[in-house]
């Protein structure tokens, strides 16, 4: 139980064992999403504690997560980003450690990708963007009827996007990533 959440959407376990769990503060399916400062990143460590990462309005909806090395990589569904954030080992809440503004809008997924890229999916665009951590994503899927969370799956090579509204499971096979927009 996470006291004071508003609309619980993801979680990630991070290479410590702690649960990463985001709250994007307000229903995402609403016309607007009211930023009463309930946008959230919880820590849930190995021992059962729960601790903030991360509470403010300005997050922008932190939607779907991914843990890392780096920290946790975070598609927020209000503002179209990917936000870094790098929890503190003093149990304070982090600064943004990194923003990007991603193509499409209300991002519903992140995934690593084993060549280090990353793929976003986009509810509005009905899209799955593929890209490095400090961009350009481009588009490498489309028309896809609501793709919520996805991931990759590593064994069989295979991309798995639930699509939330049609009830289905959509799976692809991906070549390897050439962008074709130069990397900044």
């Amino acid at each position: 139980m996470v006291p004071n959440s508003r609309y619980l959407s993801d979680v990630a376990v991070a290479a410590d064992g702690s649960l990463y769990v985001t709250d994007v503060g307000s229903d995402p399916n609403l016309a607007a999403m009211p930023h009463e400062g309930a946008d959230a990143v919880y820590q849930i460590s190995p021992a059962g504690e729960l601790s903030v990462v991360a509470r403010r309005p300005d997050l922008g909806g932190p939607f779907a997560l991914l843990a890392d090395r780096t920290g946790l990589w975070i598609a927020c569904t209000g503002s179209s980003d990917l936000l870094l954030l790098i929890p503190g080992s003093n149990g304070g809440q982090s600064a943004d450690a990194g923003r990007l503004h991603l193509p499409g809008e209300a991002p519903h997924g992140v995934a690593a990708m084993p060549d280090g890229t990353l793929l976003i999916s986009s509810w509005t665009a009905r899209a799955v963007y593929r890209g490095f951590r400090d961009g350009p994503f481009e588009p490498i899927i489309s028309g896809l009827e609501s793709p919520a969370d996805l991931d990759y799956d590593t064994r069989r090579k295979r991309l798995l996007i639930p699509l939330l509204t049609g009830q289905a499971l959509a799976i692809f096979e991906l070549a390897p990533f050439t962008p074709s927009l130069p990397r900044p």
